[in-house]
């Protein structure tokens, strides 16, 4: 009876080596019924990845419900940015590279949008008032400069700059920039006659 037992045993064996591969297959997560966005990399699946509410940390990439919503501030960019494109050549006239230089960067202020003011309380519990979220429109003259083809082309670092305002009850302020870092509470007035 023993020896039976054993031949049963050993029978078997196999048989449940090869359940293990099946089973860790069936295990796979299936996004079923999802959205799933890939823009040349592999997706990894983050936490809270349709959480609209902004509770747990900032904006989440994936959710398509934050390019419809309005929130309380928003970044608002005037223009596109401009770009000049260098064809680097080696000596059988192919091109080995292209550089892109910057050439007018987009400019981007602060919007108030369904708060109508900020109410910033510092440690020494004096409150400050930014109604406002006006900006000052100076074109910047490019900081770096190179001659490509005998051309003087003025480049820019960052496809992106935020411009200032000389208002200092507004959100777009050094001011307003100073306030926070020293902040002991801030507070959001909420627009009037806006159904949300």
């Amino acid at each position: 009876m023993k020896k039976i037992n054993k031949l049963a045993l050993l029978s078997a064996l196999p048989l449940s080596a090869a359940a293990i591969p099946l089973i860790a297959a069936s295990c796979n997560s299936i996004n079923l019924k999802r959205y799933v966005f890939e823009y040349s990399s592999s997706y990894s699946p983050q936490a809270f990845g349709h959480d609209a509410s902004r509770s747990y940390g900032s904006y989440i990439g994936s959710a398509v419900t934050q390019h419809i919503s309005v929130g309380l501030l928003r970044y608002q960019s005037l223009n596109e940015p401009e770009v000049f494109h260098h064809d680097i050549k080696n000596a059988e006239n192919q091109i080995t590279d292209i550089k892109t230089y910057i050439t007018k960067p987009s400019y981007v202020v602060k919007k108030l949008a369904l708060a109508s003011a900020i109410v910033v309380t510092d440690k020494d519990g004096k409150t400050s008032v930014f109604d406002s979220d006006d900006y000052d429109m100076s074109e910047q003259k490019a900081p770096n400069e190179d001659t490509i083809d005998g051309k003087v082309i003025g480049h820019f670092p960052s496809p992106s700059i935020f411009l200032k305002s000389s208002n200092q009850k507004s959100i777009n302020s050094n001011e307003f920039l100073k306030k926070l870092k020293d902040a002991k509470k801030v507070q959001f007035v909420v627009r009037k006659g806006v159904f949300w």
